[in-house]
């Protein structure tokens, strides 16, 4: 018998071992070689399939100690409430598939608003709410970010439209230049640490910015990181990381 003859019989029987469909455990239907390119994954579980799509990985892929593939430094994503249909959990699932480097719980996302503010929380993209950056009807917000907005605006003496809250990671890269992000420590707003409020065009929006730059530098509405209006000149970023982490300037 020739060798290759040989090897086809051998890939026959390979192909003949593989497991049926509905005997697919659901921990191990995402692995594959680690030299494929990552794009959609499909896990059956309870006779339902769960998608997480993203681009196409360049750097090695790892397997999970479930035999789960994922990228390197990432954690594993969980179906919220064992439910495929949960939308927490495909939103969870984007901090895997985009490799954010952290990833929140299914029990951080809420559907209200976790502390009084002067924006409601409103739906999928809904203009001057939290969530109109947001595909999703969850989103991640923390408390400190709704109390330090408010006290600013208190300061402030008005309430600008709300540009940006929470986004999603998906969201936070068509936001960013050329659809990439560089530094996801730096997109505060898929952590609901971050607020953009609107602000007008020329003079009296440089006013307007120098105005509301003052107040998270004072301290009484927690200490903020500033966005330099070079890179924001239609509106105000502040966001609330580390302090030791806020950008030069």
């Amino acid at each position: 018998m020739s060798t290759s003859s040989r090897a086809s019989r051998a890939r026959l029987r390979s192909r003949r071992a593989l497991p049926r469909p509905a005997d697919v455990d659901p921990r191990q239907a995402c692995s594959r070689p680690a030299t494929r390119p990552r794009g959609a994954c499909r896990a059956q579980v309870d006779n339902a399939f769960v998608e997480f799509t993203g681009p196409a990985a360049t750097e090695p892929l790892v397997a999970g100690v479930d035999g789960s593939e994922r990228s390197q430094g990432a954690s594993l994503s969980p179906i919220c409430s064992g439910d495929v249909q949960d939308e927490r959990t495909k939103l969870v699932g984007e901090y895997v598939t985009y490799r954010v480097g952290w990833q929140p719980a299914c029990g951080d996302f809420v559907q209200g608003l976790p502390a009084p503010s002067d924006w409601i929380l409103g739906q999928p993209r809904q203009a001057n709410t939290w969530n109109v950056s947001n595909s999703y009807h969850w989103a991640l917000l923390d408390p400190s970010l709704l109390t330090n907005a408010k006290c600013i605006m208190a300061a402030y003496g008005s309430v600008p439209p709300l540009n940006s809250g929470n986004r999603a990671p998906s969201d936070q890269i068509r936001a960013a230049p050329d659809h990439k992000v560089k530094n996801w420590n730096n997109a505060l707003h898929v952590r609901g640490l971050a607020v953009d409020v609107d602000t007008p065009n020329g003079a009296a929006g440089q006013q307007a910015w120098d105005s509301l730059k003052a107040l998270p530098k004072q301290g009484a509405c927690g200490v903020g990181c500033i966005e330099d209006r070079s890179m924001s000149p239609y509106h105000f970023h502040v966001d609330y990381r580390p302090i030791a982490q806020c950008p030069a300037g």
